[in-house]
């Protein structure tokens, strides 16, 4: 089971999108990639927040 532990603050299909956005600009440098990995920032940086603050126990600063 994906998450079992619940870390990941969103489903883990969400943090493969991720992956699969940062993969596909590493070395494309394709404006309509570029602005899709841009467009998922805001989520990203929530949930990114969110992660750490599960596994530190202490709140982002």
């Amino acid at each position: 089971m994906l998450n079992e532990n619940r870390l990941l603050p969103s489903d883990v299909t969400q943090w493969l999108i991720y992956a699969d956005s940062r993969i596909g600009t590493s070395h494309d440098y394709d404006g309509e990639k570029a602005k899709a990995a841009l467009d998922l920032m805001g989520v990203f940086i929530k949930d990114a927040v969110a992660l750490y603050e599960t596994m530190s126990g202490e709140p982002w600063l």
